[in-house]
Order: C-alpha cells, then structure tokens, then sequence
C-alpha cells in the first residue's frame, strides 16, 4: 500500500509516515473542514493548531483521518489529559472524558423563542471593521485579556 495519497492535480492529501508536519495544502485541507476548534461546544476560530489524534510517535499519520483542529486552550487540556479523541475513520471524531463516556456534540446556539430584539439599538450598531460579521471569539479573548490586565493593575495598585 502507498503512503502517500493526491489528487488529480498533484496536490498531496496525505503523508502517511513520510512527513509528521503537514504542508500548506493539508493545513487549508483541515481548515476548511473543521473551520474551527472541534472540541464539543467550542468552535474558536483563532489560535488553531493542528493535532495527530494517533500521536505522530505512536505511529500516527498525517493524513485528515488523523488530524484535527484544536484551539490553544482544548490542545493543552488534551495533552494533560482532561479528554480524548478518537479517530473514528472518514475524518469524523469523537471525544471523551476521562472515565471514557462521550462528550456529546453541542446543540446549536439559538435564541430563546420570547427574546425579541430591542427595537432601540440599530442593527447596524455593531459594525465589525473591514465587513463581515463579528467575530465573537476575538471579541471575546480581547475582553478577557482587557478584564486581565485591569485586575492585574488594580491587585498592584492595592498592593502598594
């Protein structure tokens, strides 16, 4: 069997055991597959890294049915051992707890059926610089690391 995988046009899809970095083709391959972390119920799309579920030194490969996206925070919370993958071929994945039970998908995020919007705000008040939707996580990370900082700055500001 071949270990190395492409498609018609030349472009390399899997590595196997050739190579444990993937290339850019199979970094856009994953990218665009998973566009973002898929940890249950995360779904960063900032800070990804690209993750052998079968560890390269155990005899992973480097092909989409092992690789995954994961953000910052799930990737070292998987390497303490606070979860697990497991590769359940044709790039689809489940995750576990430690004690092994599955960690379910999350449901999608809707809006409760009484929320209605507030008729005051404009739904142009938010509006994202260079187009485009905002994007919540960003958001989200710059707030916490706002928050951060002024907690910082006030514990030393009490300190001294």
């Amino acid at each position: 069997m071949r270990d190395i995988r492409s498609r018609r046009d030349g472009a390399i899809l899997a590595w196997g055991r050739k190579r444990r970095v993937p290339h850019a083709a199979l970094v856009r391959i994953i990218t665009q597959r998973d566009r973002g972390c898929r940890h249950p119920g995360c779904g960063r799309t900032r800070y990804l890294h690209i993750h052998h579920v079968r560890a390269w030194s155990a005899g992973g490969r480097t092909d989409p049915d092992n690789l995954i996206l994961l953000c910052s925070t799930h990737h070292r919370a998987l390497h303490r051992g606070e979860f697990s993958i497991t590769a359940l071929a044709l790039q689809q994945f489940s995750f576990h707890r430690p004690d092994g039970t599955l960690i379910a998908p999350a449901p999608p995020v809707t809006a409760p059926t009484s929320w209605t919007p507030d008729p005051t705000i404009s739904t142009t008040a938010t509006v994202p610089t260079a187009g485009g939707h905002l994007d919540l996580a960003y958001t989200t990370e710059v707030l916490t690391a706002i928050w951060a900082w002024k907690t910082k700055r006030q514990s030393t500001r009490q300190a001294a």
